[in-house]
């Protein structure tokens, strides 16, 4: 009886708002403490950005990010996903050895704010920047709709080719995708 008369309250009711939070729907930055999201640095000038810092994790727009990637010769661009399970996602520390073997500088982006967090755990261990991907660059706090737009920004056709999260880029160009399965 307490269930019937709580459910009449609650649709009866219109200062109570009940939202229902599924992973990946938002972008997650509201999620975040404030102390996480100090963690968080919205930038223009991509010039100061060199190495590591486990404190900060950048969050970019497509064109930055191209900005950045040109000053390398070669370099792997990893759109990591916290929470997949498949065998094709690779840990950012194993990512970043191969890398290092192949003479590749790792441009590592989140897609979701609340990934970042797991990051802020082992970003000590990254050698490079870490970036997530700007929402609201795009206005939008929804995933389905920022995510795939910043990806068509940054890889355009290729994207729809090839839907792989490894991209080798020699001197800014795309220059084929990679399957880390088979290295």
């Amino acid at each position: 009886m307490g269930v019937i008369a709580l459910g009449v309250v609650i649709c009866c009711s219109n200062c109570i708002t009940i939202e229902i939070h599924r992973g990946g729907v938002h972008s997650g930055f509201n999620e975040l403490t404030l102390s996480e999201k100090k963690r968080i640095v919205f930038t223009e000038d991509i010039t100061h950005i060199n190495n590591a810092s486990d404190s900060v994790v950048f969050s970019i727009t497509p064109d930055k990010l191209k900005r950045y990637m040109n000053q390398f010769d070669r370099c792997l661009v990893y759109f990591w996903n916290a929470t997949c399970s498949s065998p094709y996602w690779k840990s950012p520390i194993v990512v970043q050895d191969y890398c290092k073997k192949n003479n590749l500088h790792l441009i590592l982006i989140v897609n979701h704010y609340d990934h970042v967090k797991k990051l802020f755990d082992i970003n000590s261990s990254l050698k490079q920047p870490v970036f997530v991907m700007n929402a609201s660059h795009y206005e939008t706090d929804k995933c389905r709709k920022y995510v795939p737009k910043f990806r068509r920004e940054f890889l355009g056709d290729i994207d729809k080719k090839h839907h792989i999260n490894y991209w080798i880029y020699y001197h800014g160009m795309f220059e084929k995708c990679l399957d880390l399965e088979e290295n």
